[in-house]
């Protein structure tokens, strides 16, 4: 009797097969009707088939005869049941861990949102008590409140930027920016900080940097501040040191380095091959000593990393470390280029006192604090504390902005917005909504804009950053009918004592000032004595044809006079700086620089008028 691993395997019997038609053995044998009709027609088959507890891969060859016609077939079986229990394993694999992957993302953005929102009334709440008469004692408590919770903060975001990465979620903006800017910033950041430690900062341009670059510049003042932050930290004496140049270019990008350098407590030698890795720090006693999750140096690796780029260490036992990394950027086209300066002129952030503001916020710190932070900007405010309420309240009063939390009882926020988009009559359903939410990622603020939200913003939330966003959304719910109704009043009623129109501007700094009228002046008086050193700098600079000169001097003007409202000034500065940086329309220059220096003229005696009727007041 015929007998084979096959015939074994699948249990048959050799007699009730050999001789057989198809009819008879195709409930015995690993062959289905729809590949033996193709077989039959010519054509050659693969499929796979179980058969009594084994997987098969199946391929039926056609046979032909002198004619070239089918007249039979070969079958040839592979038993593939190990591979298959692998794959079936395999995938079940998988999908425990995108389930765990997914539990493990709903439990971070659960935490974030249940941490975020106390740190978020924390920190509002100090810098509000901050703003207040206190005494030094109640100064330093407050200060020490307001770190705490600023570290607090660090850490939670490390732990989501991780989260991130690890998920393979990070994503990276490519927008302009001024990496030279970016230095000086972190510069001004951290100056304090050195200040507090009696230790230098200082920083180092490369003349050669491109004016602009196209890159994500929050991720990479988040690699810089980190490393800057760590530099201060472990430095005790000496200094720390900010450096930036360029390294290579061509016509579409150009390679950046940027560099931190310490003369700090320094790493082991063992330690530098592992600096990187997550929860690793220089010595077991740092964290005791100097806080930290070990997690900073880590996720400033990776970003740099995912951008293409570099970084490397070198440290030396009580004499410092240098941290160095590269990354490649593109230049923006000159459509780019035109297109950024102009937002760059947009006026400045004013909201309209007329505006009408629902606050949809189930927790009572949270509504103190934006309450008090919005109080002081004129607007006309109403609150609800949860969706349901939000509801009842617009279908009685009208609203230009709803800003509206997410994580509430009775009716969250994902309710709530369908609500208005779906049930509410128009105009209240195209009613501008902000979700106002601790969840900080990218996936929930999708999915806010996904139903119908118009903008976003995460808590703890910068208050210029929320007035922006509500200076914006603004614009959209009055349009441009509100400037029109206002020049039409004007129009019909024109004031016959009208003043002078000034140069200066001053409500931006009033602002800015928060009501802290020594501020007030102090930044005035320190404008009227700087400046004209500044102009006399610039003349001289001018006249030495200078250019790198004639540029430091444009630039140091430019926030100041902005401050002030200055902008005709700002922008004649802004020419100058550009001018000479790109050394085009040089003879130009002079001609800039004499209407500068006659608006800073004009300015400085409506400043001195300023203060004087302060006193006089």
């Amino acid at each position: 009797m015929f007998k084979g691993k096959g015939v074994e395997q699948l249990k048959v019997d050799p007699a009730d097969i050999i001789g057989k038609s198809f009819i008879e053995t195709y409930r015995i044998l690993p062959i289905d009707i729809r590949s033996l009709r193709n077989v039959i027609q010519g054509k050659e088959m693969t499929s796979t088939i179980e058969v009594n507890g084994r997987h098969l891969e199946i391929t039926c060859i056609p046979q032909r005869d002198d004619n070239f016609e089918p007249s039979g077939l070969i079958g040839i079986a592979t038993d593939i049941t190990e591979f298959k229990i692998n794959e079936i394993e395999l995938k079940s694999n998988l999908n425990n861990a995108q389930e765990a992957q997914k539990t493990k993302e709903q439990f971070l953005a659960n935490m974030s949102h249940e941490i975020r929102t106390p740190i978020h009334g924390i920190m509002s709440l100090t810098n509000l008590m901050l703003k207040t008469q206190i005494d030094a004692d109640q100064l330093t408590y407050l200060n020490a409140v307001k770190k705490s919770a600023d570290n607090l903060l660090v850490i939670i975001n490390d732990i989501l930027d991780l989260s991130k990465i690890e998920a393979q979620k990070m994503t990276f903006e490519s927008t302009i920016f001024s990496a030279s800017e970016i230095v000086e910033t972190t510069y001004e950041l951290f100056r304090e900080k050195a200040n507090e430690k009696n230790i230098s900062i200082s920083k180092e341009i490369d003349e050669c940097l491109p004016e602009y670059i196209k890159g994500d510049p929050t991720r990479l003042s988040q690699i810089i501040n980190n490393l800057v932050n760590n530099a201060i930290k472990f430095t005790h004496n000496g200094g720390v040191k900010i450096g930036v140049k360029l390294i290579d270019t061509n016509e579409k990008c150009s390679m950046v380095s940027f560099s931190v350098k310490d003369s700090g407590i320094g790493i082991p030698q063992n330690k530098l091959a592992s600096i990187f890795d997550m929860f690793t720090q220089a010595g077991d006693d740092i964290t005791r000593k100097y806080g930290g999750t070990g997690l900073g140096l880590s996720i400033a690796k990776k970003l740099v990393d995912l951008q293409g780029g570099i970084i490397k260490v070198d440290s030396i036992i009580d004499e410092g470390t240098t941290f160095t990394f590269s990354m490649p950027f593109d230049h923006p086209d000159p459509i780019e280029l035109e297109a950024h300066h102009a937002k760059s002129e947009d006026p400045e952030c004013r909201i309209d006192a007329e505006l009408k503001i629902l606050i949809v916020e189930d927790n009572d710190i949270n509504r103190l604090v934006i309450n008090r932070i919005m109080k002081d900007w004129g607007v006309k405010l109403d609150n609800a504390v949860n969706g349901g309420d939000a509801i009842e309240k617009m279908k009685i009063n009208n609203y230009d902005i709803i800003l509206l939390d997410i994580e509430m009882p009775e009716m969250n926020g994902y309710q709530c917005i369908r609500e208005i988009r779906n049930s509410l009559p128009e105009p209240k359903n195209s009613v501008s909504v902000m979700a106002m939410t601790a969840h900080a990622n990218r996936k929930e603020r999708d999915k806010c804009l996904g139903l119908g939200m118009d903008d976003y913003i995460s808590k703890p939330f910068d208050p210029l950053d929320l007035k922006q966003k509500i200076v914006a959304l603004s614009k959209k719910s009055l349009g441009d009918n509100s400037e029109i109704e206002m020049m039409t009043e004007q129009e019909k009623s024109p004031s016959p004592s009208a003043p002078v129109q000034k140069l200066t501007n001053l409500s931006y700094l009033k602002e800015l000032s928060d009501n802290n009228e020594s501020f007030y002046k102090d930044f005035i008086n320190l404008f009227l004595t700087n400046t004209p050193e500044t102009l006399a700098d610039l003349q001289q600079q001018l006249d030495s044809k200078n250019w790198e000169g004639v540029r430091q001097a444009a630039h140091k003007m430019k926030p100041s006079l902005n401050y002030l409202g200055l902008k005709d000034g700002q922008k004649l500065a802004a020419v100058i700086e550009e001018n000479a940086l790109k050394k085009i329309q040089l003879e130009e220059i002079e001609g800039l620089t004499k209407q500068l220096n006659e608006i800073c003229i004009a300015a400085f005696l409506e400043l001195e008028e300023e203060l004087k009727s302060m006193i006089t007041i």
